[in-house]
């Protein structure tokens, strides 16, 4: 029988083990609760983590911002094709200057202008018969779109081919004239085009340019004599309405020695529609291929708020989506260049094209196309009928069929899709293609910027008053180890107690036996 100092000796060998034991997982138990604590603190760094005043603000000033843009006014329709949906038409402000701009230039040519025609309303002008006749030859050029062509018979420059010509035989070639912020260009290029480019077997039998331009116009600043003359003379005094003033414009642009005046971009539809007609521009510049450019393209004027249109049927600007149609559809366009066209001078250059392409095309309304060069719609009368415009709806039709007489081969199956007569058409036009409704994509958006913007104030916060942030995060870090320590010790002390308990109980039921 073991006698009390060796019971003795086994319980402190016991006890003591017990009590080693113990001790040595206090390092790992601090540790692994020393995890989290880091964990949290790297949280406090994440996105999305901010005070609620930031997210209230945040909040005020996302949904503040989809409200103006709900708020558009809405100008009153034009024509009645435009109330339709069929076209956008030339308001009355860009009549208004048209016709100015008109009766200055028919003025101004007058001494070298001999040719027949509208020239020759030019000439009555000059020999002071009567302001009707200025009046009288602007509302027929309003009416093509054509600024009154009076050229001097000596011109020496030779025409400046813009736009693309039949690069590819076996190709027909689709331009589509059209403005950002245009209701019916938005229709017709998210719909008929889309579905022309998407067509198996003719997709890759057409090419698709767009020119972003319409109605704007482009001025150049008042030169020192005109100053002298009027002090008061501004850009509107000098509107380059004929390609014969722009393309002297376009030769400095392309050589970097010369000094470019300084020219002033007017929209139809605002600044925000010279944005989207910039971005839509450098896009196309960038990646010329429509099969490269097109799913940006289609997304731009899908998302994009067109005059009249307000969330949810679409998103925001035509600038302000792009960013995000370039992340989505455009991970093969090389954004540093697009950055860079928009940015410099290039932007400035495609803009002056685009407006001489559209002087060249002279498109009655937009979106107006062209096949090949020559116009869809065929209109001599100029009577801009609901008939003429309708004439657009068939655009697949006339594709294929430029086709089949171009390359003498068959339509591609795909042809047969598309409406084949007026009646086919139908009573709406859009009404084979789903509404959009952007609401759950605004949504989104609204989560996402409340997030960035108060990862954005958190970090604002953080580098104003940097040793704070510092004293609180340490502040925690001490406090998490002292209660990871604490507890530690007080469960280890618990156990050796308890052990200790046992080891007595034990002693006394050997001192009972014995």
């Amino acid at each position: 029988m073991a006698t009390p100092l060796e019971w003795a000796r086994v319980r402190h060998v016991t006890v003591g083990g017990a009590r080693g034991q113990k001790t040595s997982l206090l390092p790992f138990l601090s540790a692994a609760l020393l995890v989290p604590a880091v964990i949290m603190l790297l949280n406090s760094q994440r996105p999305g983590h901010g005070s609620s005043l930031t997210q209230t603000r945040a909040t005020l000033a996302s949904f503040a911002k989809i409200k103006a843009q709900a708020n558009q006014p809405v100008l009153p329709d034009i024509k009645a094709a435009e109330a339709k949906g069929l076209v956008q038409a030339v308001r009355s402000q860009s009549q208004a200057a048209a016709k100015h701009n008109i009766a200055t230039h028919a003025q101004a040519a007058t001494s070298t202008s001999n040719a027949p025609g509208k020239a020759a309303a030019a000439d009555k002008v000059a020999a002071g018969k009567s302001s009707e006749h200025i009046k009288a030859a602007a509302k027929r050029a309003v009416a093509t779109h054509m600024m009154e062509e009076a050229l001097s018979d000596k011109e020496e420059a030779a025409p400046l081919v813009v736009g693309s010509t039949d690069k590819n035989p076996e190709k027909i070639l689709i331009k589509m004239y059209m403005e950002s912020k245009c209701p019916a260009c938005r229709k017709f290029s998210t719909t008929y085009v889309k579905q022309i480019l998407q067509t198996p077997g003719l997709s890759d039998v057409v090419d698709f340019e767009y020119v972003a331009w319409g109605w704007g116009q482009i001025q150049e600043a008042p030169s020192e004599k005109q100053l002298e003359l009027n002090p008061k003379a501004d850009y509107t005094d000098n509107v380059l309405n004929h390609t014969s003033l722009l393309e002297p414009i376009l030769k400095l642009m392309e050589n970097p020695k010369k000094t470019v005046p300084s020219l002033m971009y007017q929209c139809q539809h605002g600044f925000e529609e010279c944005e989207g007609n910039a971005w839509e521009s450098c896009l196309q510049d960038v990646a010329p291929d429509h099969k490269d450019f097109f799913p940006v393209f289609d997304c731009v004027e899908s998302r994009g708020c067109p005059e009249g249109t307000k969330p949810p049927d679409c998103v925001d600007t035509p600038a302000n989506v792009m960013q995000g149609c370039l992340e989505e559809h455009g991970k093969h366009i090389n954004s540093p260049e697009l950055l860079a066209c928009y940015h410099g001078d290039r932007m400035r250059e495609l803009l002056v094209i685009n407006d001489i392409a559209t002087l060249e095309a002279k498109p009655q309304w937009v979106p107006w196309f062209t096949i090949d060069g020559a116009d869809l719609v065929q209109d001599p009368d100029n009577e801009n009928s609901t008939a003429s415009f309708r004439e657009q709806f068939l655009l697949g039709k006339r594709v294929c069929d430029a086709y089949v007489a171009k390359t003498g081969k068959e339509a591609p199956a795909g042809c047969a899709n598309f409406p084949q007569n007026d009646e086919e058409v139908g009573v709406d036009p859009w009404a084979k293609f789903p509404k959009k409704n952007f609401t759950a994509f605004i949504d989104e958006l609204n989560v996402q910027h409340l997030q960035l913007a108060s990862a954005a104030e958190a970090l604002r916060e953080e580098q104003q008053s940097p040793w704070r942030f510092f004293k609180v995060k340490m502040l925690a870090v001490v406090v998490l180890v002292f209660a990871v320590g604490a507890a530690s010790a007080y469960y280890c002390t618990s156990m050796n107690k308890k052990e200790r308990d046992e080891g007595l109980l034990a002693d006394q039921d050997n001192e009972d036996n014995a």
